[in-house]
């Protein structure tokens, strides 16, 4: 199991505050916590972000297809387990989760390698592909760029899921299977979590991602 932490949180938090750790032992199974990186810049040659978040959006639209960046690096986490020669695993049941930006870089790992992963549960994320640069992320997440919690949407609706961030089912796999590069499938299965009074990411998110997913599904 890949579980990856929300921003601002460490590996050690998230595996601290969600109990994975005790699950394991008592089921028998291996995790892997990947962690992002700080950085305090804005160089596009380094790694990281600024609030230790996944960069699911890409980085000044960089680093969002497959095999590059942040989803290559775990990807090759699964590689390094599934290689091991000091424990055995089965590559038919390697699964992945995450909570906010680690639940939008879920869904990205599920999009853009839907062969290695036989399900995932994002929680509070959002479609895949639902921004591809930075400028787009607060309209997907419906908040507005200072990180100020929101309480219900705004009469204009600036703390909502942008219109134009939502798609029709046909559109968001058709996205999908680009990120894939044209995976025909199976897809993986996936499990959709999300808080009805999330403050920073709007819980539209869970609407359209279940659309994206049960159209990838048939």
């Amino acid at each position: 199991v890949i579980a990856m932490h929300g921003c601002g949180q460490t590996a050690e938090a998230f595996m601290l505050q969600t109990g994975w750790t005790t699950l394991a032992d008592k089921y028998k199974f291996v995790l892997i916590f990947p962690e992002q990186t700080q950085r305090r810049d804005n160089n596009p040659d380094r790694v990281g972000n600024p609030w230790r978040c996944f960069n699911w959006a890409g980085y000044r639209g960089l680093r969002m297809q497959r095999g590059q960046g942040e989803n290559q690096s775990i990807k090759e986490m699964v590689d390094y387990a599934l290689q091991s020669k000091q424990i055995s695993l089965n590559p038919e049941r390697v699964f992945i989760t995450g909570l906010s930006a680690g639940g939008a870089m879920t869904t990205l790992m599920l999009a853009t390698w839907p062969e290695i992963f036989k399900a995932g549960a994002p929680i509070a994320g959002v479609p895949y592909r639902c921004a591809a640069d930075v400028d787009n992320v607060f309209k997907c997440m419906g908040l507005t760029p200072n990180f100020v919690p929101r309480y219900g949407c705004s009469p204009k609706g600036t703390a909502c899921m942008a219109t134009e961030a939502k798609r029709s089912p046909k559109k968001w796999a058709e996205l999908a299977r680009k990120g894939s590069r044209k995976h025909k499938g199976p897809w993986p299965r996936i499990m959709i979590w999300h808080g009805s009074k999330d403050q920073f990411v709007d819980d539209d998110n869970l609407t359209e991602t279940m659309k994206q997913w049960t159209a990838l599904h048939g």
